[in-house]
């Protein structure tokens, strides 16, 4: 078997991503092409450079490192404020291959820091990533940056509900019989990206009135890749 790592574009790649990330360790709408490219034509400095990595066993494609260098910080596509979640995007059963052809492609390299955040505790990369530091004589940090939270979501409204506190299930109703007494309001769904795009000019105005440091983070940028990155994934069937 040849092993072999290369850069490639969103254009030539997107299709195998999707398929690899099917089968990977994180299946994650933050690491999908769609999210990722909408981050790219937003939210990028003029400083940046694409630099999109795919690792192959000999014509086949095994994984796929989203990656980006500003002045010689290599890191995840993405920012923090709106990616909870970053990984590499490998196959299952591939992860060592992968991460010892990029390791070489890395070590031939112009760089002074690999910087990859929101990678979650019990990611495979973490380990591969140190070996690969000491291996180097590279120095390795980890950190924790943050705890994240998540819930399982029922299949009905009605389980979602039943599964709340009984206090918590009380006050959610109080406030639902409150705004129906007090207010004229509908429930309209939006399934053509155009429509979407559309709504969310309203939906990120109101995000904006709800607290002041939500008007100082939903500047130009943001509001353009809330907007599009919504369109991407309704493509998608995310939404």
């Amino acid at each position: 078997m040849a092993y072999s790592c290369q850069l490639t574009s969103f254009e030539d790649i997107e299709y195998k991503w999707r398929e690899i990330l099917e089968g990977s360790f994180l299946n994650s709408i933050f690491i999908t092409p769609s999210w990722q490219k909408t981050w790219w034509n937003s939210m990028r400095s003029e400083a940046m450079e694409l630099s999109i990595l795919s690792v192959k066993e000999d014509d086949n494609v095994i994984g796929i490192a989203p990656l980006m260098k500003d002045n010689g910080v290599i890191s995840f596509l993405g920012s923090t404020d709106v990616c909870d979640l970053h990984d590499f995007v490998v196959l299952k059963g591939y992860e060592e291959i992968f991460f010892e052809t990029i390791s070489e492609y890395l070590t031939q390299g112009t760089w002074h820091e690999i910087k990859l955040e929101s990678i979650l505790a019990y990611s495979p990369t973490l380990e591969y990533m140190e070996s690969f530091a000491k291996k180097s004589g590279y120095k390795f940090d980890k950190v924790v940056e943050d705890k994240l939270v998540g819930v399982e979501l029922p299949s009905s409204w009605d389980d979602y509900l039943s599964k709340l506190r009984k206090k918590d299930r009380h006050e959610l109703r109080r406030k639902l019989r409150r705004l129906e007494s007090e207010a004229d309001f509908y429930i309209e769904k939006f399934g053509e990206p155009d429509q979407i795009i559309e709504a969310m000019d309203d939906f990120l105005e109101l995000m904006a009135q709800s607290r002041d440091e939500k008007a100082v983070f939903l500047d130009k940028s943001k509001k353009d890749f809330f907007k599009y990155m919504t369109s991407q994934i309704s493509k998608d069937g995310y939404l």
